[in-house]
């Protein structure tokens, strides 16, 4: 079964999930900002500072990492890369974990998706910047979800308030992390 990881950048190993528990059931996907505490095998990076950094210090040796396309000339076309077309013209927080969590549902059967904050726009302010940001997050997540035929399973997600796009999808669906480990050991 093609299963794979995708990381947000709140993630924090546990006893239950340690970076060798995750690499163990299956490729893992999350943003930079992250790599120190589990050394993924898909590193995005959205921030062309971050990208010539990382080039500079031959980090694609050591992964598979992913940038956006508009930084490819601009750093005279490196070898050993990984490109994505990020054309979302709404401001988002966190757009590198939604590229990553975009780029692995084009991949796999099976994502599992540990540190997301699912909580829907309920306890905002109406008319703030904090609500107008959340809810573009939440619609593209949930367009992520909806756009693909694999399975979602978000692990011991934060926010007991889970955005009703989400739920209303069957291809979405919320477990713990022993339990999906457990499961995973019958695949």
């Amino acid at each position: 079964m093609e299963v794979c990881w995708v990381l947000t950048d709140k993630f924090e190993p546990t006893d239950t999930l340690t970076a060798d528990v995750l690499k163990e059931a299956g490729p893992v996907w999350g943003p930079y900002s992250v790599w120190g505490k589990v050394w993924h095998d898909n590193v995005v990076t959205d921030d062309f500072n971050t990208a010539r950094q990382l080039l500079r210090n031959n980090f694609n040796q050591h992964c598979n990492l992913w940038m956006n396309d508009d930084f490819y000339v601009k750093l005279e076309r490196p070898p050993g890369l990984n490109t994505f077309d990020w054309q979302v013209t709404v401001d988002i927080n966190n757009r590198e974990e939604l590229v990553g969590m975009q780029l692995a549902a084009t991949r796999y059967k099976i994502i599992l998706a540990v540190g997301w904050d699912l909580h829907s726009t309920a306890r905002y302010e109406p008319k703030t910047l904090e609500k107008h940001l959340r809810a573009n997050y939440l619609n593209y997540l949930t367009a992520i979800v909806k756009s693909t035929e694999c399975q979602f399973v978000f692990v011991d997600p934060v926010g007991g308030d889970v955005h009703p796009g989400l739920t209303e999808q069957d291809n979405f669906s919320i477990d713990t992390a022993e339990n999906t480990l457990e499961l995973l050991k019958q695949l």
